[in-house]
């Protein structure tokens, strides 16, 4: 049956007006003005770092069909939310769903080309609507082949858009905080940080999920207490806060964004304001990948994970034994596949640090009090 509505979708696609690419329908009506990224949650993980990929590949297209704004559509399946894969029973479900979904929408506000949003709970209704609406958008990604056989975005995201992209134009468009959340992070900035070089840091310590994948916290104590009065920064730790860690909660240079009620894009914010980033290869890294500052990533896998490794070997390249970047990477932008060690961590923070230590300090706008928080807060 499965089989059945597959074809169906195939079918009734292949009837439209699109020229039918694997990397998206491409339209042949030229008074189309936006195109379309689709994102299936019945296929595709209900992960930050591949909702941020899907923003770049947004703004990738944007640029190659010429137009401004780009619809996001989101699906779930309202029965089984949780069918993309086994990790997510008992995590996420019918009750929290839209919860999970508007916390994953938030990275919208990083994403100036964003038009539309579209939310369906079930998957034959949002083929009807793209059905329906086809000739409206000049690009929709991805094509019909992968969205109906479910092909793993992130593949498909690094391997075809960025790749190819940025071979072409040797640049890749960035994701940008919208004005409201420049205006919290300057704030935030100016309460919490002072005259301190802010880094951000990014800590997993997920109990029940790729614990292998979880942060190295005694190293990172080590490391942080190794900081303390050494250099003139400020520890941003950017975790759920269910995995604060307590050992790190003591010590004077370093503070936890969800001490302060952190929304995701908040977060997003922070690792674009910051002087550098480290930590983990978890979800928000993506934000530092796709940025301009420095970054140093542990235990990104380049083998064997479904989720994280990279098929196409151009991508990356080795610049030193165990240590990587991507080709379309900055200076100072680096990642390793080993785990964080005190040796480690004080030589990446080390290289990172003395790029920007004779760099000024922010002088942060004094905000009038009244907007120094998000506009969207007043609402009741």
């Amino acid at each position: 049956m499965k089989h059945i509505k597959k074809y169906k979708s195939i079918f009734r696609l292949l009837k439209s007006p699109f020229k039918s690419l694997r990397g998206g329908f491409s339209n042949t009506n030229f008074s189309a003005n936006r195109i379309m990224i689709i994102y299936d949650t019945t296929r595709q993980p209900f992960a930050v770092g591949d909702f941020i990929l899907t923003q770049i590949a947004g703004l990738i297209n944007c640029h190659k069909f010429k137009v401004d704004l780009c619809d996001f559509v989101i699906v779930y399946e309202s029965k089984s939310p949780d069918m993309s894969d086994s990790v997510f029973s008992g995590v996420v479900d019918r009750d929290n769903i839209l919860l999970i979904t508007t916390s994953l929408m938030s990275i919208l506000n990083l994403n100036q080309i964003t038009g539309s949003v579209f939310v369906f709970n079930s998957k034959s209704q949002a083929e009807r609507y793209i059905y329906n609406n086809i000739t409206s958008y000049k690009n929709i990604f991805p094509g019909f082949i992968d969205f109906t056989l479910g092909t793993y975005l992130n593949h498909l995201i690094f391997n075809d858009l960025i790749y190819s992209f940025y071979v072409e134009k040797n640049f890749l468009p960035k994701l940008v905080p919208n004005k409201s959340l420049q205006n919290w992070v300057n704030h935030f900035m100016r309460e919490h940080i002072g005259h301190s070089f802010p880094v951000t840091v990014n800590i997993r310590n997920n109990p029940n999920w790729g614990i292998e994948r979880n942060s190295k916290i005694a190293e990172w104590k080590k490391f942080f207490e190794y900081c303390i009065d050494k250099f003139p920064v400020k520890f941003i730790v950017i975790c759920v806060k269910s995995e604060i860690p307590d050992e790190l909660k003591i010590l004077p240079n370093v503070i936890f964004a969800k001490d302060y009620q952190t929304e995701l894009d908040q977060e997003l914010t922070l690792i674009a304001n910051s002087k550098f980033h480290m930590g983990a290869n978890s979800g928000p890294a993506a934000m530092a990948y796709f940025g301009s500052n420095p970054y140093f990533i542990f235990g990104l896998n380049l083998i064997g994970n479904k989720y994280s490794d990279f098929l196409f070997s151009s991508l990356v390249q080795e610049i030193a034994k165990k240590k990587f970047k991507f080709i379309f990477s900055g200076l100072g932008q680096s990642f390793t596949s080993e785990p964080e060690t005190f040796d480690l961590l004080c030589q990446s923070f080390l290289d990172m640090f003395n790029m920007i230590k004779d760099s000024d300090k922010v002088s942060y706008v004094k905000n009038d009090p009244l907007k120094r928080n998000r506009k969207d807060l007043w609402i009741r």
